[in-house]
């Protein structure tokens, strides 16, 4: 008894901790509903069975008393009558019977009530083999000793069976914190009382039943364990790192210098360079001493690319920083280098709307995009000539801006349709093509949150659609101006 009573007490102590709070209310609350839902289904059996005991009566009246009753009314014997229906309403239960004749004669006992049962039997006599009939009888049952006795039944229940759920309740609890809540709640207060500053001796549940066979909560030690042996590695390597990482800073930022430059110079070698090839178109084939100059100044150039293209590997210029971009700029400055050393039937248009759209992005990259595209559209001119146009448009709901690069040239075979975004694929001669533009256009354009899809068909060219999110703009007076003389020098040089 004083065990019982200490480990009581011990539970009790327990429930005051959050998850043994949890458990009790949740055990209690359900055993609460199976109590009431078995003790409504307990009330309703004993209902009906007590309204089927009042049938089971009126069918007995039936069989024994209808037909002396009867008869008494075939000979008119009211004596008789009254003296039967006296003797129905003294059967339990029954307090009310009456007998009604074709006539309107009433012969009755006992007190009407509106919520009795009720059952009703047809009176007829037959004499000389012919059936008369005589009235009917309607007998009543009363409900209320019913009642009462099941509503009594009723609190006697719920007493018995509470005292039930709150035994069983303690005794369900007792058992899941020995199994499962103990367990869990001292495991709890080591990893509280660690954290991550000692891990070096391993979880251990202490206050458990002794088992030889393993369970989930060794399990949930074991996974413990290894998060912990797992943590102690990572904090090892995490200290190792950052030892590495203070060695590496001093490169990286030499490395970002050298990104830096690289890029910046490589921007003016295009410009050199493209100075070069103008200069190249303007002297005559007699200067041979200019043009050999100008061809050492290109190689020079060339010189100069292949060492930017060098050392820009060994960068870490990360191109993450997106900066707003004008796209009416972009095409008008891609379209005027494109049109440097073209063939005059050969065509690079522009149609931009006076309104400046801008997307945030790497400028380079985007420029590469445009000029990707208008290269492949330029090589795959006929011979006869052709003509290039990028195309600026905007979505009716403002939230996207389309460039559209299209050409008149000879198409991509339906062969090559679903490969052309691949990497390395090419449908160029052997030696004119690494298959990387479209791959890498096709890359930038995801990375700027766009997309690009195509167009093309034989002997009608071929569009490329690209379309990126529009943070839009008014265009101010010195940007219309740049625009102007922009498109015209893109016209002078087209033609």
């Amino acid at each position: 008894m004083g065990l019982i009573k200490e480990r009581f007490l011990h539970i009790l102590f327990l429930t005051r901790r959050p998850l043994a709070k949890k458990i009790l209310w949740r055990i209690l609350f359900f055993s609460s509903i199976v109590t009431f839902i078995l003790t409504f289904f307990q009330i309703k059996t004993d209902y009906d069975n007590g309204v089927n005991g009042l049938h089971d009566t009126f069918r007995t009246i039936s069989k024994s008393r209808v037909q002396p009753l009867t008869r008494s009314l075939w000979l008119i014997n009211d004596e008789s009558i009254h003296l039967q229906l006296e003797g129905m309403v003294q059967i339990p239960s029954i307090i009310f019977a009456r007998v009604s004749t074709p006539a309107n004669e009433i012969y009755q006992k006992g007190v009407f009530a509106d919520d009795m049962i009720q059952f009703k039997v047809p009176l007829s006599y037959v004499h000389s083999n012919k059936n008369y009939p005589l009235g009917e009888l309607l007998i009543g049952a009363d409900l209320t000793a019913l009642k009462e006795e099941i509503m009594g039944r009723v609190f006697i229940i719920l007493i018995s069976q509470g005292a039930k759920t709150f035994v069983v309740s303690f005794f369900i609890l007792g058992i899941i914190h020995s199994l499962i809540a103990g367990p869990l709640m001292e495991l709890s207060d080591q990893v509280s009382d660690r954290g991550l500053k000692n891990l070096d001796s391993p979880f251990l549940l202490k206050k458990r039943p002794y088992s030889k066979q393993k369970d989930e909560l060794d399990n949930l030690v074991n996974g413990l364990n290894q998060m912990r042996q797992k943590i102690v590695d990572d904090l090892h390597e995490k200290d190792l790192i950052e030892k590495e990482l203070a060695k590496s800073k001093k490169f990286k930022a030499l490395g970002t210098l050298a990104g830096g430059v690289a890029h910046d110079f490589n921007n003016i070698l295009q410009g050199i360079n493209n100075c070069f090839y103008l200069l190249d178109s303007s002297v005559g084939k007699e200067d041979e001493d200019a043009r050999q100059k100008i061809q050492f100044g290109l190689s020079f150039c060339e010189r100069g690319s292949n060492l930017v293209n060098q050392i820009l590997p060994f960068s870490q210029l990360t191109e993450k920083h997106f900066d707003k971009i004008c796209l009416n700029d972009l095409i008008l400055e891609v379209s005027s280098q494109l049109s440097i050393k073209l063939p005059k039937n050969l065509k690079v248009l522009t149609h931009l709307p006076r309104q400046s759209y801008h997307i945030l992005g790497h400028t380079n990259q985007v420029y590469r995009v445009l000029y990707n595209l208008g290269k492949n559209a330029l090589d795959a001119m006929p011979a006869d000539g052709g003509q290039l146009e990028f195309i600026l448009e905007e979505d009716p709901k403002a939230e996207k801006v389309y460039i559209f690069v299209k050409d008149n040239g000879k198409g991509i075979p339906e062969w090559a349709k679903d490969r052309i975004f691949e990497p390395f694929f090419t449908t160029k001669e052997v030696g004119k093509g690494t298959g990387l533009g479209l791959s890498v256009v096709h890359g930038i354009v995801e990375a700027h949150k766009g997309q690009i899809t195509f167009d093309s068909g034989r002997d009608r060219g071929t569009t490329f659609k690209i379309s990126f999110p529009n943070t839009m703009e008014e265009i101010d007076a010195e940007t219309a101006k740049k625009l102007e003389d922009l498109d015209k020098q893109v016209s002078d040089n087209n033609n």
